[in-house]
């Protein structure tokens, strides 16, 4: 039991988390349970991550799409009839490490005891975005010799401690946010928060400070450790953000001010509500990483702004279905299949997002090492381990996003960024692909892991 009164730990579906995790719970179950029906070899692949979320995590219907997605990866795996069909059998545990990812060490000790136990476990995936305890709980899997696929974790950091990731690192999503703005803007502010033992947001500010080297860039920090409001309120009145008005209160000038937004959606949500209030509004385009992916489902804090004129907020992150044809890109083959079976599971949910399709990634991943190993002989923990770090160039995964195709140090490469622009009522209005190509890393050797 957590500080929040919730339940921790790892569970096949039949304890509940969440109740807005209901449906995907009973679906994994029923799936867990009709494999145990089938008296043949099995493994199980666990997904990790906060399923009682709060502030300052991913939303629960983040959450929930990321199961669903784990969800149809396992079906895919499983299904007889299905042409990604393989062996062993594939069982989907779910691992709750609570709010803030705080519970982890309590966990990944269950985790481990599972490896060797009936669950016979053989890889963790999921994980949030990177976080001092995710540090820490990745080097803890690590130490136990459990294989890691991160589904949103993009630091290099966590890489180097054998973690092998389906998204792309954060300073290819920044340098694709960097490059779609720099023709329109020479001069931006970097809004950031100084709070050192945030992970995501320090190096969101790192790689924003590095990308806009040939600009002007104001800093205005914030500490998310403490109530940020108060800071956001006095940027109301700077001139990095505040533009003088002409008596009829329009804006006297029509650049459009460029501001990176290096902190998680929380903190985002309290920003945008200060310029909302802001006296001197004008155009004000914001520019943030894929924590803005989790934003909360009714998108009030942005339609605030829509009385008060143009505020874009845009953030780097994955190609998306709907985007495919408009950024020129081949629909992944696996695609069809992944998306007809998420809409039989799941009617009424969207892969509009991405989340089911990274949840179904990181989980797609951990599967097929482990096909290409029953291939050739016992599947073993430490062999899958070896085999995630052997996905590059003619041996990469075909997924329902396309290729994952991993460095040496488990990066994925060549995955196409888009930056997404959000609309005030929370859909995306369009996504414009702006990096396309990533060159693999040629290290030999990765710090505490890797290949």
């Amino acid at each position: 039991m957590g500080p929040a009164s919730e339940c921790v730990g790892v569970t096949d579906g039949e304890y509940g988390y969440s109740p807005g995790l209901g449906e995907v719970e009973s679906k994994i179950r029923a799936q867990n349970a009709w494999v145990r029906d089938q008296h043949s070899a099995y493994v199980s692949v666990a997904y990790l991550g906060a399923m009682t979320p709060l502030a300052g995590g991913a939303t629960i219907s983040a959450v929930r799409r990321q199961l669903e997605g784990a969800y149809v990866a396992q079906m895919l795996a499983n299904r007889p009839d299905s042409t990604t069909h393989g062996s062993p059998l594939i069982r989907l545990l779910i691992a709750n490490d609570g709010v803030g990812d705080e519970q982890w060490p309590f966990v990944v000790g269950e985790l481990a005891r599972r490896v060797h136990g009936s669950d016979q476990l053989v890889a963790v995936t999921g994980l949030g975005l990177p976080s001092a305890a995710t540090s820490e709980e990745v080097l803890a899997l690590h130490d136990e010799h459990i294989p890691i696929v991160g589904a949103m974790a993009t630091s290099g950091d966590l890489v180097a401690k054998g973690l092998a990731t389906v998204s792309m690192p954060a300073s290819v999503e920044v340098a694709a946010g960097v490059a779609y703005e720099r023709p329109r803007a020479r001069d931006a502010v970097l809004v950031y928060d100084v709070d050192k033992t945030d992970v995501y947001a320090n190096e969101l500010a790192n790689e924003f400070a590095q990308q806009w080297r040939d600009g002007s860039l104001a800093r205005e920090p914030f500490n998310s450790a403490n109530d940020p409001t108060g800071d956001f309120r006095l940027m109301r009145n700077d001139r990095n953000l505040c533009r003088p008005t002409n008596t009829q209160g329009t804006v006297m000038g029509s650049d459009q001010a460029l501001i990176f937004f290096a902190g998680r959606e929380p903190e985002l949500e309290g920003f945008v509500e200060q310029l909302a209030a802001n006296n001197c509004l004008g155009p004000y385009e914001i520019v943030t990483g894929p924590d803005a992916a989790n934003e909360s489902d009714d998108m009030a804090y942005l339609s605030k702004l829509k009385p008060h004129g143009s505020v874009l907020v845009n953030y780097a992150g994955r190609t998306l279905p709907a985007e495919w044809a408009y950024g020129g890109l081949p629909v992944p083959k696996l695609f069809p299949d992944f998306r007809d079976t998420f809409d039989k599971s799941f009617r009424g949910e969207t892969l509009d997002d991405g989340q089911a399709l990274v949840g179904g990634d990181a989980v797609w991943t951990a599967i097929q090492v482990v096909f290409n190993i029953q291939a050739i002989g016992p599947v073993k923990v430490d062999i899958v381990a070896s085999g995630l770090f052997h996905l590059g160039g003619s041996n990469a995964i075909a997924s329902a996003s396309g290729s994952i195709d991993l460095d040496n140090c488990g990066d994925r490469v060549y995955l196409p960024v888009a930056v997404v622009q959000m609309q005030f009522d929370g859909t995306v209005k369009r996504m414009i692909v702006a990096s396309p190509q990533v060159p693999p890393s040629a290290a030999l050797a990765c710090p505490q892991g890797g290949g």
